[in-house]
């Protein structure tokens, strides 16, 4: 929602209901002039009662709580009257006052009271049940925090979001106002996660323009940046240069020259690769390496396998009602026997009944196994079909979001998973940074079961592990593809296989389960995230920039040698 289209809320934030300190997502009530007691949610962080706003925002209905005021902006003042004092001291905003104490210095000082808070603790000292240690004390804190909240208004007087702000705040410290009026850039270059359009545009407004080194480099780590956001790990150097300084209006040497500037401080990561040099942000660089590593490691040291013999099998067809053709035994002897395995193969080719073979042999010789699958649908359909709880790889790994598009994770080396077997489903939309988290909380000694389709589109998230694992030629990797009858009687199975065989699908037959849209019936549509669909909405044609790599790129030649 555009700014001007917001409405603005002014009044006195009465009580606090909620807060999430580490977000600053906030629920609390304000009195407006009026007399209307008025429920506020947003990212308001520091807000006490007493103190008065000016929001602006939208209104928005709960379907719980009903009528409430959804804040994206706010200012604000200290308390200015004696009411709004004793409100926001008895609120318990400053540690060591209660209502009680609160009553007293209000009391005592009135409209003073702030300024004995902050400049005159010995005069607090003299109120019965304050020590002079105390009165040092509370007047520490309430000069801190009448600190964070000066930088937080002067942040938002800078046209900065609460959420920004606060981030802000918790990335640079006490001085960040100061940071940003001398480089602006920081805040597109951090956890901050402003755009560099947007703040490019903020630098053009301010008084003393910054540095021009500062918007050159954090340019180019825009591109490199909207290079992963389409899925690629990595540039070539030379592919990077025209791009930045189009951006930039400037020429390719100086695009060259910082590149090499933010190589030395670790922003950007030039790695030669088969007689070229590709541009990595480092953590995705780390994230393909620590894979590498951790791949080459299983290769050489395998977990323990034991040996399946083809009565095992038979045995487990007997008991199910299913006979497993010559691809699936053998990728139900290869799981069991290796402890690592690729299984792969279309919609229809008996993936999950070979799952679940293996997951039934592993599970009768003790294994504890953990099953996982990169999204809640994709997790949700797991446990259908083996009747065994499957968790989100993030779950799994306990994560947690630390900053703008930064995750925690709980589970790595020195915390692994409790698992003696793991195996993943729809690896296929699983992106590099995750795998990397993944393979790092894997205990020694794990078996890997990795499940998906191949020809299936590469993940949202940068690379595309399924594929170049299979193409690196180190594990083993079975492919089913015969397609099984029942799941033929699909038109959806049949012209996925059509697709991949490139033959023309079949769109001239009715179905319950496929159906296509003509020109001449009306305009394309696509459902999103919510289930509307909108009018006009085509998906992307998934294109790359010619001589860019979506590649699992190894860290350093011969990586994926043999």
């Amino acid at each position: 929602m555009a700014e001007q289209e917001l409405e603005v809320l002014e009044g006195v934030a009465e009580e606090l209901v909620f807060r999430r300190e580490d977000t600053g997502f906030t629920v609390l009530d304000i009195s407006t002039e009026e007399g209307e007691l008025i429920t506020v949610v947003g990212v308001l962080p520091e807000i006490s009662a007493g103190e008065e706003l000016r929001l602006s925002g939208h209104w928005d209905s709960h379907s719980t709580f009903g009528r409430q005021f959804r804040a994206e902006f706010c200012e604000r003042r200290m308390p200015g009257t004696v009411a709004q004092m004793l409100k926001y001291l008895a609120s318990g905003s400053v540690k060591g006052i209660g209502p009680s104490t609160a009553v007293k210095i209000i009391e005592a000082f009135g409209e003073e009271t702030f300024d004995v808070l902050g400049n005159h603790p010995e005069k607090l000292a003299k109120i019965r049940g304050i020590s002079p240690k105390k009165a040092e004390q509370i007047s520490a804190q309430f000069k801190e925090q009448y600190a964070v909240r000066e930088v937080m208004m002067s942040l938002e007087s800078l046209g900065l979001s609460p959420a920004e702000s606060i981030n802000a705040y918790r990335v640079f410290g006490d001085d960040v106002t100061k940071m940003i009026m001398k480089n602006p850039y920081i805040l597109c270059l951090s956890e901050v996660g402003m755009s560099f359009e947007r703040v490019d545009a903020f630098a053009e407004t301010l008084h003393e323009r910054p540095d021009p080194g500062f918007r050159i480099r954090a340019g180019i780590l825009h591109v490199v940046n909207h290079n992963l956001n389409n899925g690629h790990t990595c540039l070539p150097r030379e592919k990077l240069l025209r791009p930045a300084a189009d951006l930039l209006d400037t020429n390719d040497d100086t695009i060259d020259i910082a590149i090499d500037d933010l190589t030395e401080e670790n922003l950007l990561k030039v790695v030669p690769l088969e007689g070229r040099e590709f541009v990595f942000l480092p953590r995705i660089f780390d994230a393909e390496y620590d894979s590498a590593q951790r791949i080459k490691m299983m290769v050489r040291f395998p977990p323990a396998g034991k040996e399946t013999l083809s009565k095992d099998i038979d045995k487990i067809e007997k008991k199910s009602g299913i006979t497993y053709e010559g691809k699936q035994r053998l990728a139900i002897q290869t799981a069991i026997e290796k402890g690592i395995l690729i299984l792969t193969g279309g919609p229809g080719t008996g993936k999950t009944t070979t799952v679940n073979a293996i997951l039934q042999l592993l599970e009768e010789d003790g294994l504890h196994v953990v099953l996982t699958a990169p999204t809640g649908r994709a997790a949700q359909r797991m446990s259908e079909i083996t009747g065994k709880e499957a968790r989100t790889i993030h779950r799994l790994l306990e994560a947690e979001r630390t900053g703008h598009e930064q995750m925690r994770f709980a589970r790595h080396a020195r915390n692994p998973i409790d698992a003696d077997a793991v195996i993943v489903d729809e690896l296929s939309m699983v992106d590099v940074v995750l795998f990397a988290a993944l393979m790092d909380a894997l205990p020694m000694g794990c078996r890997l079961i990795m499940v998906g389709d191949s020809d299936q589109l590469p993940p949202v998230g940068a690379g595309n592990v399924l594929h170049d694992l299979i193409d690196s030629g180190l594990l083993p990797v079975v492919k089913l593809d015969e397609v099984f009858r029942q799941a033929m009687q699909s038109l959806i199975v049949t012209n996925a296989h059509r697709v991949v065989a490139g033959e023309q699908p079949i769109l001239n037959v009715k179905n319950n389960d496929f159906s296509t849209w003509s020109e001449a019936a009306g305009p394309a549509r696509s459902r999103t995230s919510s289930g509307s669909i909108r009018p006009g909405c085509r998906r992307p044609t998934g294109t790359r920039p010619s001589g860019i790599s979506r590649s699992f790129a190894p860290p350093e030649k011969g990586t994926w040698a043999r």
